[in-house]
């Protein structure tokens, strides 16, 4: 199995790194932000439906070692309504994730053209999840006045007053 061996020295893996996660602009101040799960598990990023994250792109080869991202990277959000991505003209390897305002999930995904042939040679993907942010605001709505229900009487209107004989 020496050529696994040799395989596994050649791959390169990518590195997300995640946040800070701020407001986005003219937005209510959240409650506690949820936080991305740490080490190697799948990673799920929470944000509160006023949020945003800077999601950043970085290479390792096998043994941990740094590898610069060549190639042209392009980002893609499975639910665009959920979490939308805002990307930087300079630098491919950089985006901003925002949530959009309703609840839910989408994933982000970054596919990288190493060799310029127009396929995706390295794939990567991460979760958001989007929950509902900061109460801003109580409506108390009455509906239409109805009789009380039971037994009790209907009450009679005033008549006119009585006359003393």
């Amino acid at each position: 199995m020496w050529w696994l061996r040799w395989w596994r020295r050649r791959q390169i893996t990518w590195r997300f790194t995640i946040g800070p996660v701020t407001l986005r602009e003219d937005q209510p101040e959240p409650g506690l932000p949820g936080t991305p799960a740490t080490g190697s598990e799948a990673l799920t990023v929470q944000l509160t439906s006023d949020q945003q994250t800077k999601l950043n792109l970085s290479g390792q080869d096998f043994y941990g070692n740094e590898v610069e991202i060549t190639g042209r990277t392009v980002w893609s959000s499975s639910d665009p309504t959920i979490v939308q991505l805002v990307q930087s003209a300079a630098d491919d390897t950089m985006v901003i994730a925002q949530a959009v305002g309703p609840t839910g999930s989408a994933a982000v995904t970054a596919t990288n053209d190493v060799n310029h042939d127009g396929t995706g040679d390295f794939i990567g993907s991460i979760a958001i999840d989007v929950v509902a942010g900061v109460m801003t605001d109580i409506v108390i709505e009455a509906e239409d006045a109805t009789d009380k229900p039971g037994d009790a009487p209907a009450p009679t209107p005033p008549g006119p007053p009585a006359t003393p004989q």
